[in-house]
C-alpha cells in the first residue's frame, strides 16, 4: 500500500508540476514582444526598451532560453550597446522568461525598423513576434562654441 501511495504521488506530482522543463518549446501565443516607445528620435541617445517574454504552451516562463532580436533595416541601429549596424543580438531569459533589449539609432535617414524576436533554444527556432519602432529625424543643436565670422 505504501508503494502504491508513493507511485501515485510521483505520477500526480509529475503531471501537475508548475515547473517548466528546459525541453519545452516556446509558444508564440503565450509569449509576448513589447516596446516602451513606438517612436524614438534617431539622435544616438534616446532609447526604447524591447521586452521579450518567452513562455511555453502551459504559460510557464522559459528561463535560460536564448532569445534573438533581429532588426531590419539595421542601418545606424545599436542593440544593447553592441556594434552600430549589427542587426541581431541574443540574450538569455531571466527566471521570469524575460529578455530586455535597449535600442537606439544614429541613422541620418531614419525610418521604421521591424524587430523580430526568436527563441533560438527551441528546435526548430520559434518566432515569438514582431514589433515596429519608428526612428524620427532628430534636430541638431547648434554648438554655441563654434564662432564663424
Amino acid at each position: 500500500m505504501r508503494i502504491l501511495g508513493f507511485v501515485l504521488f510521483f505520477v500526480l506530482s509529475f503531471f501537475f508540476s508548475p515547473v517548466a522543463f528546459a525541453n519545452n518549446p516556446a509558444d508564440p501565443v503565450n509569449s509576448s514582444v513589447t516596446t516602451s516607445k513606438t517612436s524614438v528620435p534617431a539622435d544616438g541617445r534616446t532609447a526604447a526598451t524591447i521586452t521579450v517574454t518567452a513562455k511555453d504552451s502551459l504559460k510557464n516562463p522559459l528561463a535560460g532560453d536564448h532569445i534573438s532580436l533581429t532588426a531590419q533595416p539595421a542601418t545606424g541601429l545599436i542593440i544593447n550597446g553592441g556594434s552600430e549596424g549589427a542587426g541581431t543580438h541574443t540574450g538569455a531569459a531571466d527566471p521570469a522568461g524575460k529578455v530586455y533589449f535597449t535600442v537606439i539609432s544614429k541613422n541620418i535617414s531614419p525610418g521604421t525598423v521591424t524587430f523580430t524576436a526568436t527563441d533560438v533554444s527551441s528546435q526548430p527556432a520559434v518566432t515569438l513576434g514582431n514589433l515596429y519602432i519608428t526612428f524620427t529625424p532628430s534636430s541638431i543643436a547648434i554648438d554655441p562654441s563654434c564662432k564663424d565670422g
